[in-house]
């Protein structure tokens, strides 16, 4: 019965039912539902022949609820508002309007574009909830693969053949090597070889196989070298301090230090390079990464439209400039 009463029972003749129900006349009723009397009449006969319940008493002169139609027109007038609020909800979404997007994003992204791709979609979507995950990428990837992500941003170089994943290339980000004003190499200010910034230790952020690599080919050294780290972490404030006080020199991308770039504290040592070691060599990969054939909410379609805007910005490979 429950099934059958599930295809009977639709909004339109519950509709008629709440506006009956407030009229109590059948004329003005149905000029409220655009309908001709008749039609309407028939609409409320037939709701009430499926329910198998009279929920109006007639006569000639009036029109009044029943017991049964004043007990269902609560679960009426409920139902209605039930609807009313999915339709706009809907419509939020479908819109990028609101709704709720759960995305991630490195260290690198946070500290950069994801400020201005935040910024532009509070405004074009004010009803929207962000729950943004910041963590390393493979953090990420699990959460993408467990289903808590919709997309994450990150170096995903790792993952560039996985055919679990649509990877979107953006905008590679200027990175240098930085160390102190007061660092013997800042001082000095000689050209730099290899040898020499290997003599000192190196601080990173999240450390990986592939930005290791990376450094071997920047350095142009063997693939097999050993590299000086002396300081692996996600802390920026530690980092920050860490090369501010000792003789560090830290690999990063350029964004987060361009106070410190500005005020002459941290310098960046790219311009005492040697020829071969080039300068346009210096910048990190990034992309967004998303689970390959699955469609994005239109929240989530926007925000990456955003971060793909911004990413291709053009971004001073020294910030300090």
């Amino acid at each position: 019965m429950i099934n059958a009463l599930d295809d009977l029972i639709d909004l339109k003749r519950i509709r008629h039912l709440v506006i009956l129900a407030d009229e109590l006349n059948f004329s003005r009723a149905a000029i409220r539902a655009s309908l001709s009397q008749t039609a309407f009449s028939r609409s409320v006969q037939s709701l009430e022949r499926d329910l198998n319940l009279r929920l109006f008493d007639r006569t000639t002169r009036s029109v009044q609820l029943t017991a049964a139609g004043r007990q269902l027109l609560v679960r009426a007038r409920t139902l209605l508002d039930m609807a009313d609020h999915l339709t706009v909800e809907a419509d939020y979404l479908a819109t990028a309007e609101g709704g709720e997007l759960k995305f991630g994003a490195s260290l690198m992204v946070s500290s950069g574009v994801l400020h201005d791709v935040m910024n532009t979609l509070r405004s074009r979507s004010p009803a929207a909830r962000l729950d943004i995950v910041v963590n390393h990428g493979q953090h990420l990837c699990q959460l993408l693969v467990d289903g808590d992500l919709e997309f994450f941003i990150a170096n995903a170089d790792v993952w560039a053949n996985d055919i679990r994943f649509a990877i979107t290339p953006l905008t590679p980000r200027p990175a240098s090597i930085f160390c102190s004003a007061d660092h013997p190499l800042a001082r000095n200010k000689v050209q730099l070889t290899s040898a020499l910034l290997l003599d000192y230790p190196w601080a990173f952020i999240n450390l990986t196989e592939t930005t290791e690599n990376h450094i071997r080919h920047l350095l142009n050294l063997a693939e097999n070298t050993a590299l000086p780290i002396g300081l692996n972490c996600n802390d920026f404030n530690l980092l920050r301090h860490a090369t501010l006080k000792s003789n560090y020199l830290l690999f990063t991308w350029n964004d987060w230090l361009a106070d410190d770039l500005n005020e002459g504290v941290i310098v960046d040592l790219k311009y005492q390079l040697t020829p071969e070691l080039p300068q346009e060599t210096f910048y990190l990969n990034y992309a967004i990464v998303q689970v390959a054939g699955k469609t994005l909410s239109p929240i989530a379609q926007r925000a990456i439209t955003l971060i793909q805007e911004f990413a291709q910005k053009s971004i001073p490979a020294n910030p300090a400039s």
